[in-house]
């Protein structure tokens, strides 16, 4: 099997990506952005676990794995979800609205579809603060040659997390359940927050590391 023949999969994927269709679109690369900083935590780990060098910390790197790795497939997963998230929102602005019943219908239907569309980067976020927290462990005590893929596992891990506050805070406005836009604000505002310390903390560690 040619070595790199996924590369045809993720050409594909940016090609839609970067069409005029509105999914797959930030969500969709969020979970990619995730999964993919998930991935370089986790080869870290494995770089890590069985070596001499490292035998006294491979408990700790094993506990972190133990978390980090079931977080994977659930992050690749939110692609999905997000798309059919927005799509919710894009059948619920096509419904009929030429009688005061089915602007009554449609509007409580957009309303479900924005809170829809706002619990699924929520999801992403989420995931993505429980993995950026291992990344960060295992950074600490990790194998030093591939201490830098640590660095990037948390950049991607940032960025994902980011896209999906983002994400929240579009479909925000638009929800007129006070008790909900408060909670998911509050939420979102909490991994901007955790998430920068996180990739602070990983970076500092990872520059100390490789002298940089």
């Amino acid at each position: 099997m040619e070595r790199f023949h996924y590369l045809k999969g993720i050409s594909e994927f940016a090609a839609d990506l970067a069409s005029a269709a509105p999914t797959p679109g930030g969500g969709a690369a969020a979970a990619v952005l995730g999964t993919t900083g998930i991935a370089l935590g986790e080869m870290v780990g494995n770089l890590t676990i069985g070596k001499k060098k490292y035998a006294e910390v491979e408990g700790q790197v094993k506990e972190a794995m133990g978390q980090l790795t079931p977080l994977r497939e659930p992050m690749l997963g939110m692609f999905e979800k997000d798309a059919k998230a927005f799509d919710g929102f894009g059948a619920a602005m096509k419904l009929p609205k030429d009688t005061d019943e089915q602007k009554a219908e449609r509007t409580k239907a957009m309303q479900e579809a924005l809170k829809g569309a706002t619990l699924s980067p929520d999801a992403t976020a989420e995931i993505g603060i429980q993995a950026l927290r291992q990344v960060f462990e295992i950074a600490k005590v990790g194998n030093k040659h591939a201490i830098s893929d640590c660095g990037c596992g948390a950049l991607a891990l940032n960025a994902s997390i980011n896209a999906a506050v983002l994400n929240m805070f579009i479909n925000l406005p638009g929800i007129k359940d006070e008790e909900f836009k408060t909670k998911y604000q509050a939420r979102a505002e909490a991994y901007e927050k955790e998430s920068r310390e996180l990739l602070e903390g990983t970076l500092k560690v990872v520059r100390e590391a490789i002298g940089a």
